[in-house]
């Protein structure tokens, strides 16, 4: 094939899905498309070259931020998408390519959103992990801005839950969920979040690899923040109907137990819009009694209107779903097998015989024993109505519980001492018990105390990327991490960034930090960009 600016997918290739078209076809099989349809208005034309190799073809999808289209990398012979940054302030310039304005009082908002999509496609092009789109390049064309991810032959989960016609094993629930929490917990730690969660937005291929997709501004999915909002009734967060409300991981984790809900209870979960005093959500447990009492709970916990209520951190909503039995089931100890009885001889007669003088014998002796059992059961108060003490013992393994969600069940549990010892680990999320002092069946001492060692976290974790947030996100962020910082502002008018964001840190990026857990806390210097006039600007 051809390559470069002239290059033109081959004549049998859909002008739409790029597919291989059969001689004489005049629909495409693959798409349905007829090759004369065009894209819908206020789109880029079938055919369109950007960036001298990319050949467009048809809308994947439009929201009210973004337009994404299929195409045809001409250089390396292969699909690929474009997300086209064109809000709903923009209108399509006479030529079909440019872009205008549709009112010149949008110009500062457009060069707003304009700035903060490409600082976000820029950290999103950071990532490297599978169960999110590698971002190829970026470019501005035409006015606006473009990137340019990589295509995969994927369906929408929702496609996917809806062929299974039933709720979904837990197994298989987990298996599909965790590269998701990974991603998201790399994204939080970077200061970024999603907020567009939901079955419409997580794919899935024919080897169950799961990719999240969506990614957008804050203000698309947010209720009253000047575009038209892009949310998901069932998986949005209650906050997201409100600008006056905080969003922040709290409320991916919302929409990742909706998620949750959706795969095992078979049915989406009711609106947040219609949770307020009266819950009309059904609890999973109710829907779902087969599945572990500690599941369950933890996705309602993660479904929580109130988002104080709700698990703080992605780490640990995930540590409650490891969890594999409820914190009230209870500890199945086998019995020891029964001794093999060893069958007496017989006569041929089939009756076992025996001098008189032993069976005497044998019958003195039994007496004896049956006394001397009696008398020792009579001292011990075993028949004389004493109470027996019992051996307390250690009933229940605790390791790979969160803490915090059985804290209130420890402490009525009588008989024990539970004892806290707090200690890093690279290994187990923060509040995690990963290894308790007695063994379940070891004998309890006197004052029954037990030592459960929880995870404190790792001892550094890697400092947020802040570049471009704005101070009061940064603050919240640093202060969730336990971060400990402080603030300075850049009045000089020569430095780059917008007022009131962040423009620099002095630990980079990605570099490992102290947190206000670790024996030695580091100090992170925020700089903000003032305004030149007025050095103690706040944005």
């Amino acid at each position: 094939m051809p390559k470069g600016e002239n290059a033109m997918p081959e004549p049998n290739l859909c002008r739409h899905c790029f597919s291989i078209l059969e001689e004489g076809e005049t629909v495409c099989s693959a798409c349905g498309q007829k090759p004369e349809a065009p894209n819908p208005e206020q789109s880029l034309p079938l055919g369109t070259m950007l960036s001298g190799r990319y050949r467009v073809g048809m809308v994947l999808h439009h929201n009210d931020l973004l337009t994404t289209y299929l195409a045809w990398d001409a250089e390396k012979d292969r699909k690929v998408r474009i997300e086209e940054f064109f809000p709903g302030i923009l209108k399509r310039a006479e030529d079909g390519r440019g872009i205008m304005l549709i009112s010149a009082e949008s110009k500062t908002l457009f060069r707003t959103m304009a700035s903060d999509l490409h600082d976000r496609w820029k950290r999103l092009m950071e990532i490297n992990h599978k169960a999110m789109l590698k971002t190829l390049v970026l470019f501005s064309e035409n006015d606006t801005l473009y990137r340019v991810t990589e295509y995969l032959r994927m369906e929408p989960l929702e496609e996917y839950l809806s062929r299974q016609k039933g709720e979904m094993s837990l197994t298989d629930a987990r298996q599909l969920i965790s590269p998701l929490i990974s991603l998201l917990s790399q994204l939080h730690n970077m200061g970024l979040t999603h907020c567009g969660i939901s079955p419409q937005n997580i794919y899935v291929d024919s080897r169950r690899r799961v990719v999240l997709d969506g990614f957008a501004l804050p203000e698309l999915r947010t209720v009253g923040n000047g575009l038209h909002a892009e949310l998901y009734a069932g998986y949005s967060a209650p906050e997201q109907y409100s600008k006056a409300l905080w969003q922040g991981e709290w409320t991916d984790i919302y929409s990742l137990g909706a998620v949750l809900y959706r795969m095992l209870a078979g049915q989406a979960p009711v609106s947040a819009e219609l949770r307020g005093e009266k819950d009309y959500l059904a609890p999973l447990g109710k829907l779902r009694p087969d599945l572990p009492a500690n599941v369950c709970e933890g996705i309602m916990k993660a479904l929580s209107v109130d988002h104080k209520q709700r698990y703080r951190s992605m780490e640990a909503f995930s540590a409650a779903l490891l969890e594999e039995t409820g914190a009230n089931t209870a500890v199945f100890c086998p019995e020891a097998p029964p001794r093999p009885v060893e069958k007496p001889t017989v006569t041929a007669g089939g009756l076992r015989q025996f001098p008189p003088a032993t069976i005497l014998l044998a019958v003195l002796l039994a007496v004896s024993i049956v006394g001397n059992i009696f008398l020792a059961l009579w001292h011990s108060g075993a028949l004389s109505g004493k109470e027996q003490p019992t051996t307390p013992v250690m009933e229940r393994n605790l390791e790979g519980y969160y803490l915090p969600a059985i804290e209130d069940e420890l402490e009525q549990m009588t008989g024990y001492n539970f004892i806290y010892r707090y200690e890093f680990s690279d290994t187990y999320p923060a509040g995690v018990i990963y290894k308790q002092s007695l063994s379940v069946g070891q004998v309890l001492p006197e004052d029954g105390s037990v030592t459960l060692y929880i995870s404190k976290g790792p001892q550094y974790i890697p400092m947020p990327d802040l570049y471009g947030a704005n101070e009061a996100y940064a603050i919240r962020i640093l202060t969730e991490q336990q971060i400990n910082y402080t603030v300075t502002y850049d009045t000089n008018p020569e430095t780059g960034g917008e007022i009131g964001t962040v423009v620099g840190t002095s630990i980079a990026p990605g570099a490992f930090v102290r947190p206000k857990t670790a024996t030695e806390v580091d100090t992170v210097t925020v700089t903000i960009k003032a305004a030149p006039e007025d050095p103690y600007y706040i944005g």
